[in-house]
């Protein structure tokens, strides 16, 4: 039997693993794979997908028409075919179940990225903030610390660095908004910013960029920033960690540097916002085609396979027993598997495809130098209708 697989990955991440089962699944059964150059080529190629075709992409191609896909929850507890309790208990509770909706399983995770920001421990420990901040307020107490330690050094060209050195993409801007508990949608037909937490949000990050602990860089990464002690702090991927040790060693630092999860208010949990493909099926009514496209998932989700694949692509297992090997050479990748019990998925939702760069766009706005606090209301508000505008039928 052929099954097609139409995903989004640089395909080095899934050949070994595809020529692995084509070649030793005793079931005969062969995986095409096609490889779009991005998850917006993706989605736009659905409608042409046929019926038992393996869509391997973000949860939000999904969750607007469940119809359209194969409930894969009969195969997961399949007596068979499927997981044991037991096994179905080495999923990271948190990526297992953001495919399920109404007890239906449209969609299987495979990997996760994570959004977090990166600290250079070494210049913190300098300054005399050993320990990661463990609120806001003291992740502004140690950004505006190394403010005002390049204005007291004898370059006054750097007097403006040393902080956080500003990102406003949707996935930071998320990460902020969850770490003040700010709701964003429950269901993807509306979203709500304008809020008192999105505010405090909002507030929170002007005052840093207003008193010189945050500032905005000309680079479109912040590597070098890091590896220069421009920036105490900068946003980042399990993408960018090579790039970043990159920096550091390019720049002669030896500092030790590492990652934590985005810092909330007083009292309440710091945030891991996550994300990452999933597959799912498109509707079939050949169960012999959802059987195959389930006996290829499972074998992706084995723990050998997910521990190769994280080798391949620096991301996150969604098994625990693939956690452990990949981390120990690698501390900030391991700061972010340490920061799991914090984790939480972007809004899986199909709206949020246009949501987020709006979003991104409001956080633009923010710091900018003419931008001034009294705005941040109106902002949030037509930041609250542009969102619903875009999205409505």
């Amino acid at each position: 039997m052929h099954l097609a697989l139409w995903h989004a990955l640089p395909p080095a991440w899934l050949r070994g693993p595809l020529a692995q089962f084509n070649r030793a699944n005793p079931w005969g059964i062969r995986v095409e794979a096609r490889a779009f150059p991005d998850e917006a080529a993706l989605q736009a190629a659905l409608p042409q997908a046929e019926a038992g075709t393996l869509i391997l992409g973000y949860p939000m191609l999904y969750t607007g028409w469940p119809q359209d896909f194969t409930d894969m929850q009969p195969w997961v507890e399949s007596a068979s075919y499927g997981f044991s309790a037991a096994e179905q208990g080495d999923f990271i509770p948190v990526f297992w179940q953001e495919g399920v909706v109404n007890g239906q399983r449209y969609a299987v995770p495979l990997l996760r990225n994570a959004a977090f920001l990166v600290r250079n421990h070494s210049w913190a420990a300098e300054l005399g903030f050993a320990p990661i901040p463990g609120d806001v307020a003291a992740f502004q107490q140690q950004s505006c610390a190394a403010n005002t330690a390049l204005k007291h050094d004898a370059d006054v060209y750097n007097d403006g660095l040393g902080g956080w050195v500003v990102n406003t993409r949707p996935e930071v801007m998320l990460g902020w908004l969850y770490a003040f508990q700010a709701p964003i949608s429950e269901t993807g037909s509306h979203y709500t910013f304008d809020t008192p937490e999105a505010e405090s949000t909002f507030t929170f990050l002007k005052a840093l960029y207003d008193q010189d602990c945050a500032w905005v860089g000309t680079e479109p990464y912040p590597d070098a920033y890091l590896g220069a002690r421009q920036a105490l702090f900068a946003a980042a991927t399990l993408s960018d960690l090579p790039f970043i040790a990159q920096a550091f060693d390019e720049a002669g630092n030896p500092d030790t540097w590492g990652a934590l999860p985005f810092p909330s208010p007083d009292g309440e949990s710091p945030v891991l916002p996550t994300f990452g493909p999933s597959f799912a099926v498109i509707q079939t009514t050949e169960p012999q085609q959802a059987l195959a496209a389930w006996l290829f998932m499972r074998a992706m989700l084995a723990t050998e396979v997910q521990t190769q694949l994280v080798q391949q692509s620096g991301y996150l297992p969604v098994r625990q027993s693939a956690l452990q090997a990949y981390g120990a050479p690698r501390p900030a990748w391991q700061a972010v598997a340490d920061a799991l019990p914090y984790a939480r998925p972007e809004p899986a939702f199909p709206s949020w495809n246009v949501v987020q760069w709006v979003l991104q766009d409001a956080g633009a706005q923010l710091f900018q130098p003419y931008f001034t606090p009294e705005r941040i209301p109106d902002t949030l508000e037509l930041l609250d209708e542009t969102a619903n505008e875009l999205i409505s039928p």
